[in-house]
């Protein structure tokens, strides 16, 4: 059941990511999408060990997971997403018709 829900909020997130990337038109490169990927696996295993740890009755082990864990995996995430972002310009597009 829990990896289900993980399952679940897993793609839910890379749907508003790859919405989101559209709605800026940013390309990601490879690179930048191993970076993504990379970010968002050490995300799911650092949910799996944190929920494990305290289950084991672990706090310790629990938090620390989130900090050696979860930290770098959003820094992956962000990284990659920034260097398509900061290469684009950051500009969204805009749907108005000009005369």
């Amino acid at each position: 059941m829990l990896w289900m829900l993980i399952g679940l909020v897993a793609g839910l997130g890379v749907t508003l990511l790859v919405q989101f990337l559209n709605k800026h038109n940013i390309k990601l490169r490879w690179y930048e999408w191993l970076l993504v990927g990379a970010g968002l696996l050490l995300i799911l295993f650092n949910v799996d060990t944190y929920i494990n740890s305290l289950a084991e009755l672990e706090p310790k082990a629990a938090n620390l997971s989130l900090l050696f864990l979860g930290l770098p995996g959003l820094v992956l995430l962000v990284l990659g997403v920034r260097l398509g972002y900061s290469r684009k310009g950051g500009q969204p597009k805009t749907t108005s018709k000009a005369a």
